[in-house]
């Protein structure tokens, strides 16, 4: 797909590039953006490999992998690779630059140099050739991992690419181990915010996936029937691969009930977070979520992922110390309130999903009328298809209430802030 978005932006490269293909079943692609406030449009017919519009803007395409191993081939190819580099000054990288390789591939370099060839282009592209300094051993290109390769020449073309850019990238993770997959993505995020950057990236690595927008990501297939599917979020996207979300947080509430939901909550607010977060519940209430996030907070471990206590309403106070579920009092008298007033005027705009919809609802709700709030929950999750399916349908009917809406919007804030 970045072959034909690169043919569509009219790069000079895109027709004899052997690496930046066309989808077979791509019939055409159109590209708009706007630059310095002026609008532009592009279109490139597969079918003719005809364009039309032009891109007022620089666009790079870098195939890390594909590219690095056209490098090594050429070089290969020399009897004495090192003669290749005579005569030529080598261009450091730059501190900055050493570090992110160090970095992204857990190792310490003392230095990391660039010599640009020129000969294998008719019109002077550099080719690089790269020597390394690492734990007191001296080596070259040739002697790189693949990884360490694609790494270090990543990191060098970005860059060299010019500020404003479009970049498109594909698959910048080959060859690399899943932490450095993710490490990769980090120092990627932070050249395009240096450089001004705009990327387009396919990857199937969770690291990438994981970092973009909520609403940038755009999952492709070609079999059995192509298909391009947009307005995902990144957790679905993550899931359709196959990739197990990456937990970010434990959340401690108060108990089972709240735990569930809290997690409802979620689920119907904010999805890309509830797939990042774990919920747990204390045995022994408030004062066990104060205690469990103490204890949780001063093990190692807590360094790897944020842990937070999520009190009920009715210990809301001042501060932020903790974020608190929706009203001010426990979660199932905030459901059982909300219920029994859709009981009395029967809003017609809802209809829960229970055998039997609303008509079983209302049954049940008058049946149980009176019990303890507790009681209530176990007496109808009973008859209503259990406690998880029960609180389910009881969340988003109360996330219809607008203070309960915003008490839930609020809840989600200060839960982003603290999500790693």
């Amino acid at each position: 797909m970045l072959g034909a978005i690169l043919r569509c932006l009219g790069d000079d490269q895109a027709e004899s590039s052997t690496f930046a293909r066309v989808p077979y079943w791509l019939a055409g692609i159109t590209v708009k953006g706007s630059y310095h406030g002026e609008i532009w449009e592009a279109h490139y017919d597969c079918a003719s490999a005809t364009r039309s519009g032009t891109c007022p803007i620089p666009v790079v395409y870098i195939d890390a992998s594909a590219e690095t191993e056209r490098i090594l081939t050429l070089i290969r190819q020399d009897d004495n690779p090192g003669d290749l580099v005579e005569g030529i000054d080598s261009a450091p990288f730059f501190a900055e630059q050493v570090d992110l390789l160090s970095y992204v591939l857990r190792r310490s370099y003392t230095e990391v140099n660039v010599f640009e060839i020129t000969a294998f282009s008719e019109d002077d592209t550099p080719t690089p050739f790269f020597t390394l300094e690492s734990m007191g051993q001296k080596y070259d290109l040739t002697q790189m991992g693949r990884g360490e390769l694609a790494a270090a020449y990543l990191i060098w073309r970005l860059g060299a690419v010019e500020k404003g850019s479009v970049v498109l990238l594909e698959e910048p993770e080959s060859h690399l181990a899943v932490f450095s997959q993710q490490a990769l993505a980090e120092v990627v995020v932070g050249i395009v915010v240096e450089r001004d950057l705009t990327v387009v990236v396919s990857s199937h690595s969770p690291g990438f996936i994981h970092r973009l927008p909520l609403d940038h990501a755009i999952m492709l297939s070609a079999s059995p029937v192509p298909l391009i599917r947009s307005g995902l979020t990144t957790s679905e996207v993550a899931q359709h691969l196959g990739l197990q979300p990456a937990r970010d947080a434990i959340l401690v509430v108060e108990d089972v009930v709240a735990a569930e939901f809290l997690a409802s909550v979620l689920d119907h607010t904010a999805p890309d977070l509830a797939s990042k977060v774990s919920i747990k519940f204390a045995e022994s209430g408030e004062s066990g979520v104060r205690r469990t996030v103490a204890e949780l907070k001063a093990s190692e471990s807590s360094t790897a992922f944020a842990v937070l206590g999520v009190l009920d309403g009715d210990q809301r106070a001042e501060g932020a110390e903790f974020g608190y579920l929706m009203g001010d009092v426990a979660p199932e008298e905030v459901m059982r309130d909300l219920a029994a007033a859709w009981r009395a005027d029967a809003d017609p705009e809802w209809t829960p999903s229970f055998p039997g919809g609303r008509h079983a609802l209302q049954l049940a709700l008058e049946r149980y009328d009176g019990l303890d709030h507790h009681d209530w929950v176990i007496e109808l999750s009973r008859v209503l298809g259990g406690r998880r399916k029960f609180v389910d349908e009881m969340a988003q009917l109360c996330l219809r209430d607008p203070s309960v809406r915003d008490q839930a919007e609020q809840l989600v804030k200060w839960l982003r802030e603290r999500v790693r």
